[in-house]
């Protein structure tokens, strides 16, 4: 399995979700949007559990996966399996499953519909192989158990302040993920009182989501705290990082809604670009109680948003989204 980039903090009751819910079911969803932490939990999940799956257990990435063929072909390669002789590949994967005990840890599966009725084969034909499942929804299958991540836990406005170099030992997760993320992008190094107080507001920007607040303390080497946090106000694009262990779509904040973006057919990314969310003419609805949203390219307020379908990460304004690719 790959490693576990910046530490794991906080998702207690996420994990023990997951661990609990692997020992009695055949499949797992953790479901969010992008960059919310999903791939680290599983990771850190299946990490905990190895012991209990004889043969092992499988990471298998789905993110460049296109279809059923591939997807096969991918999950063989992860397993050693080599297809032989005339029988069909999925009868080949789903005979050699038969008699495995392990867990299959599939990340990013989102918009890869065929894997549905693979999945639910391999339940049938596989009663002791466990899947654990990243993606965006969950599928709706059955025997599936589901389990939907929010932002790690920021402090609110009015909690009580804490001296800087007791961040780590903050009640507040995401505050503590930005320390160990500094930590890796700048070594040891010391925040001051002023210092846990834009570390909080930072994360109160980026919602405690982990890619937000891990793109936000790769700064640290060059800004200072407070910095970091005004650039953030001014420019959600600030967040943005090179780094070649981070999928190039997570390596911005914009990365990720584009990515998306990119995955729809020409006729659906101008329907999408067309969704609005004004009320009708003849609502009685005033204006004032019309949704008021961020949006997530220039962090102007607006009433426009993306197609609730997509459950994409962020909004977009009437501006952003005519700028958007087709």
């Amino acid at each position: 399995m790959p490693g576990g980039g910046s530490g794991f903090v906080g998702r207690d009751d996420e994990l023990n979700f997951v661990k609990q819910s692997l020992a009695n079911e055949p499949l797992v969803t953790i479901a969010g949007p992008g960059g919310i932490g999903k791939t680290r939990l599983a990771l850190q999940a299946a990490a905990e559990i190895v012991d209990r799956f004889h043969t092992g257990v499988f990471f298998v990435s789905l993110a460049a996966v296109t279809g059923l063929d591939v997807l096969i072909s991918t999950i063989a390669q992860m397993l050693g399996l080599a297809f032989v002789g005339p029988e069909d590949a999925r009868q080949q994967l789903l005979n050699y499953l038969a008699g495995q005990e392990m867990l299959l840890l599939l990340d990013d599966v989102g918009y890869l519909l065929e894997a549905a009725q693979l999945l639910a084969d391999i339940q049938r034909r596989a009663p002791k192989v466990r899947v654990l499942i990243t993606a965006r929804d969950r599928l709706d299958l059955p025997g599936e158990t589901a389990r939907e991540l929010r932002g790690l836990l920021i402090p609110p406005a009015a909690a009580e302040a804490v001296r800087g170099d007791a961040l780590l030992a903050s009640h507040y997760s995401a505050e503590q993920l930005f320390v160990l993320a500094a930590r890796r992008a700048a070594g040891e190094i010391s925040l001051t009182d002023e210092d846990r107080l834009y570390v909080r507001r930072i994360c109160q920007l980026v919602d405690g989501t982990p890619l937000g607040i891990e793109l936000a303390a790769a700064w640290t080497p060059l800004f200072t705290c407070r910095d970091i946090a005004q650039q953030i106000e001014r420019n959600v694009d600030f967040l943005i990082s090179s780094r070649s262990d981070i999928p190039e779509r997570q390596r911005s904040t914009r990365a990720i809604p584009d990515y998306f973006w990119s995955l729809l057919a020409e006729d659906e990314s101008r329907r999408v670009a067309g969704c609005r969310s004004f009320a009708p003419a003849s609502s009685a609805r005033p204006r004032s109680r019309w949704p008021r949203l961020r949006c997530f390219s220039c962090r102007r307020w607006s009433i426009r948003r993306s197609c609730a379908g997509y459950h994409w990460a962020a909004t977009r304004c009437t501006n952003c989204c005519a700028n958007m690719p087709s």
